[in-house]
C-alpha cells in the first residue's frame, strides 16, 4: 500500500508538467508570526460531474508534499489527512469552509515561502494553484528612555513646569521594520523615526515647555508593522512640579479694631507639591508661625495668620507670598491694605520750630495737639491744671482746633496742659506738657512791708523773689532823711530770696529798704519795699498776692 501511495505521488508529481494553471498572478497571504495563517485552495472542478481524488500541498522550495488529503472513494469531508510529521501539530487542511484553507497555527517566520495546492481530478486535468505566504515578524516591546539612557515607565518625574523634556523610544526586531510613533491619547505627537546603526528603530520626542495640562497625562510609544494585530505599546505619565495658580487673602472683617485678634487666611491653589506661605507687613516678614492646612492632594494650601493689629498698622500693606519649594524662583503674591480703627492717639508739643528758650514773658506761644485717629475725631478739648479751658480773648487764650495759642504769655500761664480727642471708637488723652514761662524777677509780695522796732532791736528783712530762670543777682538800697545807700553781694538764703539783718541804732537809723533782682531775662522792674519805723508808729500792713485763674 505504501509503495502504491508513493508511486502515485511520483506519478502525480510528474503530471504537474501537463497541469493547467488557472492562477497566473500568485495571490499573497499575509500573516503574523505566532498567530494563525490560512492559505486558500479552490478545489471546485471545471466539470460538474468531476471531483477531486487527491489534494497535495507543497512548499515550492521542498520536494515532498507537506500535506496530503486522500479523497479517493470517500466524500471530501471524510477524506484522510496526512500532514508532514514535522508540522503535524500546527497545520491542518480545513475542507469544511469554502474555499478550503491550509491553516498554520501558529505560523512561524520560517513558514514564509511560496506554496502550491495540487488537486488531482478524476476526469479533468490536474489543478495547480500557487500562493505566497508572507509572515510578518512583530516588533519587540518598545523601550522608553531619557536622554541619559535611563529606562522609564509608569509615572515618571516630577518635572518642573515650563521645562523641555526629551524621551527616546527604541524598538528591536520586526519584519518589515516597524513604524515607531508617539501618541498623546488619540493624538499623534511625533512620527519621525529612524533606524540606528545597531538596527533599532528609534523615535525621539521633544516636549517644549511642558504646561499644567501635561500633569499626569499619558504619552504612549507605539510600534507597528501591520494592521493585522494591535501595535506594541509602552506608556508613561508625567508627574510635575506645578507653580501656584491662584492666591488670595481672606479677611473676616474690615476695618479691624486695634488690639483685637484677626484670623487672616491666605489661600493658594494649584501648587504641586504643596506651597510654602510667608506673611509680610510692608517689607518686613512676620515671624509668627501661621496655622497651615492642605487638601489631600496638596492642590490647596490655607495659611491662617493670627494677627493683632496696632494703630501704626493702619494703611500698611499686608502681603501673602506663596512659592513651590521645588520652584523657588517663581513666587506668587497678593496683598491687602489694612484699615485699622483705633481711638485717638495724641502727643502734645510746643508749636513747630518753637523751643523752650522762646517761652518768655510777653511772647505768643503755640501748643500743638498732634493726633492720629481712625475714624476721624469729632471733638477736641483742652485742659490746664486739671480744668477744661476754652477760648478767652481777655486772658489771651485762643483755641484753634488742634492748636492752643497763648497770647503775650505771662507767668500765670505756667502749668500742666493736656489735650483730649474723641471719635466713634473712644477717647484719647495726650501727655502732660509742663509749660515754664521765663520772666524777669518780681516780688512775691508786691505791697510794702512795715517793721516797727526800737533803735536797739534787730530785724530780719527777707526779700522773696519769683523768677524764671531762678539764678538771680540781688540789689539792695537804703534811704532816709539823711540820704541813700546801695548794697550788693549780701547774704542769700536761696536763689529765690535774700535777707538783711538790721538794727536802727538811733532815731536817724529808721528808713526804707528796697530790694530787686536780675536774671537772664532782665532786671526787676518794681522793687520790693521794706519800711523800718519806730515801734510806736507801726501800723499793720499786709502784703497781697495775686493769682491768675482761668
Amino acid at each position: 500500500m505504501f509503495l502504491y501511495f508513493c508511486g502515485l505521488l511520483c506519478l502525480n508529481y510528474l503530471c504537474q508538467i501537463n497541469a493547467v494553471d488557472y492562477n497566473s498572478d500568485i495571490p499573497q497571504v499575509a500573516a503574523v508570526a505566532g498567530h494563525s495563517a490560512e492559505i486558500p485552495c479552490n478545489v471546485s472542478t471545471p466539470l460538474a460531474d468531476d471531483e477531486a481524488s487527491l489534494i497535495l500541498w507543497y512548499r515550492v522550495d521542498l520536494a515532498n508534499p507537506i500535506y496530503t488529503l486522500d479523497v479517493r472513494n470517500v466524500p471530501i469531508n471524510s477524506a484522510r489527512h496526512f500532514p508532514a510529521s514535522e508540522m503535524e501539530d500546527r497545520i491542518y487542511f480545513n475542507v469544511s469552509v469554502h474555499p478550503p484553507v491550509l491553516t498554520f497555527d501558529p505560523v512561524l517566520i520560517t513558514d514564509e515561502a511560496d506554496y502550491k495546492c495540487r488537486v488531482d481530478l478524476k476526469r479533468s486535468r490536474t489543478l495547480i494553484l500557487l500562493s505566497r505566504l508572507d509572515v510578518i515578524e512583530p516588533p519587540g516591546e518598545p523601550i522608553i528612555m531619557d536622554e541619559h539612557g535611563q529606562h522609564l515607565h509608569d509615572v515618571i518625574g516630577p518635572y518642573d513646569e515650563g521645562s523641555t523634556l526629551r524621551f527616546i523610544c527604541e524598538v528591536d526586531g520586526g519584519d518589515p521594520s516597524p513604524e515607531v510613533t508617539w501618541w498623546h491619547g488619540l493624538s499623534l505627537v511625533d512620527d519621525s523615526f529612524n533606524v540606528t546603526k545597531q538596527g533599532f528603530v528609534r523615535n525621539d520626542m521633544i516636549l517644549e515647555e511642558i504646561q499644567r495640562g501635561d500633569w499626569m497625562t499619558e504619552y504612549t510609544c507605539r510600534a507597528s508593522n501591520t494592521n493585522a494585530t494591535d501595535p506594541k505599546e509602552a506608556s508613561l505619565q508625567l508627574d510635575m512640579n506645578l507653580l501656584p495658580l491662584e492666591i488670595k487673602i481672606i479677611v473676616p472683617d474690615l476695618p479691624m479694631n486695634a488690639g483685637d485678634q484677626q484670623d487672616i487666611t491666605c489661600e493658594t491653589r494649584g501648587s504641586r507639591p504643596k506651597a510654602m506661605t510667608s506673611w509680610w507687613l510692608e517689607t518686613e516678614e512676620i515671624r509668627s508661625i501661621p496655622l497651615e492646612t492642605h487638601t489631600e492632594d496638596g492642590n490647596i494650601t490655607l495659611s491662617t495668620l493670627q494677627f493683632i493689629p496696632i494703630p501704626e498698622d493702619n494703611g500698611k500693606t499686608l502681603k501673602c507670598k506663596s512659592v513651590n519649594p521645588m520652584l523657588p524662583k517663581a513666587t506668587m503674591e497678593t496683598e491687602i491694605t489694612l484699615r485699622v480703627q483705633f481711638p485717638p492717639i495724641l502727643n502734645l508739643t510746643l508749636g513747630l520750630s518753637m523751643t523752650e528758650d522762646d517761652i518768655k514773658e510777653g511772647a505768643d506761644i503755640y501748643l500743638e495737639c498732634n493726633l492720629s485717629a481712625n475714624p476721624q475725631i469729632h471733638n477736641i478739648t483742652w485742659e490746664f491744671e486739671g480744668s477744661l479751658i476754652s477760648t478767652n480773648m481777655a486772658l489771651g487764650i485762643i483755641i484753634l482746633n488742634h492748636t492752643l495759642l497763648l497770647q503775650k504769655v505771662r507767668k500765670d500761664h505756667q502749668g500742666r496742659y493736656r489735650c483730649h480727642a474723641f471719635n466713634s471708637i473712644g477717647k484719647g488723652s495726650s501727655n502732660f506738657l509742663h509749660l515754664l514761662v521765663k520772666f524777669v524777677p518780681v516780688c512775691r509780695f508786691m505791697e510794702p512791708v512795715f517793721f516797727g522796732i526800737s533803735t536797739t532791736e534787730i530785724v530780719n528783712l527777707t526779700c522773696e523773689i519769683d523768677a524764671n530762670p531762678s539764678e538771680l543777682q540781688y540789689f539792695w538800697s537804703f534811704s532816709n532823711s539823711t540820704g541813700a545807700e546801695n548794697f550788693t553781694n549780701l547774704d542769700t538764703e536761696s536763689n529765690n530770696s535774700s535777707f538783711v539783718l538790721y538794727m536802727p541804732g538811733n532815731d536817724d537809723g529808721y528808713g526804707t529798704f528796697m530790694c530787686w533782682a536780675k536774671n537772664s531775662v532782665g532786671l526787676q522792674k518794681t522793687a520790693c519795699v521794706f519800711k523800718v519805723v519806730p515801734a510806736e508808729l507801726m501800723e499793720n500792713t499786709c502784703g497781697g498776692k495775686s493769682t491768675l485763674k482761668f
